[in-house]
């Protein structure tokens, strides 16, 4: 995890620097992680897991932002409810680690530690890298690095002028079929199946709790006004 991480953290700060971002918020984020695939095709938080990590979030506006986070957490399934019936009791669980870039949309004006525009709910989207592990058919684990693209809602609320509280949902999708690695070839004399149209999928919906620092001085054109700060 630590090289997906420092890889992520490096791409972040190189594309901020362009931007010339007013603000930085960093801070940590934890919630829960369910998976969507063959062995589970619709049910949102069956067999959820917990998931943390880090939060770092510039903001280019009052109406724009960009976010890195990284997640670590578990995914795991009972196959209850499979794609079809001869899955069932093909159960797995397994650790995934994850770094995502997401641009942030908010509704309304937003600022941590405004007194005017303290709260709205925002629409996210982005791209994510994953690594999780799989069996292959020879027994041998290895892992793999998905892309996947991430999008999901939230709401964000200023507690002070420095801190601020958020929640969201957000849906993962990964262009492979790493996480339950379902093949339609026999495996230990038990049958895998797989739809070729349909790969994986996650969510990840938790809070997250950042700290504002003020990376420029405050400006009569910027788009943070002097009379949106708290005094």
């Amino acid at each position: 995890m630590h090289r997906l991480t420092i890889t992520a953290l490096f791409a972040v700060l190189f594309v901020v620097n362009g931007l010339h971002s007013q603000n930085l918020e960093v801070g940590l984020a934890g919630g829960l992680a369910y998976y969507n695939g063959d062995l589970n095709p619709g049910l949102p938080f069956q067999d959820a897991k917990a998931a943390y990590g880090l939060v770092a979030r510039y903001s280019k506006s009052t109406r724009w932002a960009y976010r890195l986070t990284v997640l670590n957490g578990s995914l795991a399934t009972t196959a209850a409810n499979p794609r079809v019936d001869a899955m069932k009791g093909s159960t797995f669980s397994k650790n995934f680690q994850e770094a995502n870039v997401v641009a942030e949309f908010n509704f309304f004006d937003y600022f941590t530690g405004s007194e005017k525009s303290f709260a709205t709910p925002y629409l996210f989207a982005g791209l994510g890298m994953t690594r999780i592990p799989i069996a292959e058919i020879n027994g041998a684990e290895t892992s793999r690095l998905p892309i996947n693209t991430t999008f999901g809602l939230g709401f964000k609320y200023s507690l002070t002028n420095r801190l601020a509280l958020g929640g969201e949902w957000g849906m993962r999708r990964s262009f492979s079929d790493a996480i339950d690695h379902a093949t339609s070839v026999p495996l230990d004399n038990q049958l895998h199946w797989d739809d070729p149209g349909k790969t994986d999928w996650y969510n990840f919906t938790g809070l997250s709790l950042t700290y504002r620092f003020s990376l420029q001085k405050k400006h009569k054109c910027d788009a943070f006004q002097n009379r949106i700060y708290k005094k």
